[in-house]
């Protein structure tokens, strides 16, 4: 009877480690689809309601790509010459891309809807200290389109959501301190692109480009 019970739980364990193996073996990261274009010049262009902003996103963005994909990283903004100027129709400014500036990629993300909320402030108290905490967030959509240049064929299209979040705390020890919420509550603005950045690539980091 022992030796029937050790035969089955041998027999059961052989069966759980080949289910694990197919089961792990189905769940292997697949390659995300920008590391296939490995060694291709890729152009990325961030567009936004806002173009204070699109400088800076492109920037981040362009470094965030470069540091995860074998992939020349350009802003075909900064390739142009005085004498070079893009074409106004979608389908001419590509060829373009392709011809003027050699690129064999080209990525267009929107980023829309964003949206910068302060909450409502929370207050600690303790026998001997009192803080006051304000959370500030940022939300955004990020819509995105890689394209083949050679081909003209649009690789892949999505849309994401993405959002960051910061929070400040006030705090004041012992003795009688007044706190006003709104002292040094407020984001400066170095703070306000660093919630930004972090809300796209949030999104980006939900996409299956990288």
């Amino acid at each position: 009877m022992d030796t029937i019970k050790k035969s089955l739980f041998c027999v059961g364990n052989l069966l759980l480690i080949i289910f694990l193996s197919i089961f792990l073996s189905g769940c292997e990261d697949k390659e995300d689809i920008l590391d296939q274009y490995a060694g291709k010049r890729l152009g990325v262009i961030v567009e936004t309601n806002n173009s204070e902003y699109e400088s800076v996103l492109s920037s981040k963005l362009i470094d965030y790509i470069s540091r995860r994909a074998d992939l020349e990283v350009v802003d075909p903004e900064l390739l142009l010459s005085a004498d070079l100027q893009v074409p106004s129709s979608p389908k001419a400014s590509r060829q373009f891309y392709r011809e003027e500036l050699e690129l064999d990629l080209l990525l267009t993300v929107k980023i829309t809807d964003i949206l910068f909320k302060k909450s409502f402030p929370s207050f600690n108290f303790g026998s001997e200290y009192m803080e006051v905490k304000i959370t500030h967030s940022c939300s955004l959509t990020l819509a995105y389109t890689l394209r083949d240049l050679e081909s003209d064929k649009r690789l892949n299209i999505g849309q994401k959501r993405g959002e960051a979040k910061k929070s400040i705390k006030i705090g004041a020890g012992k003795g009688k301190v007044k706190i006003d919420p709104s002292i040094n509550s407020n984001l400066t603005e170095d703070e306000e692109y660093e919630l930004l950045e972090k809300a796209m690539l949030d999104a980006m980091r939900d996409s299956d480009l990288i």
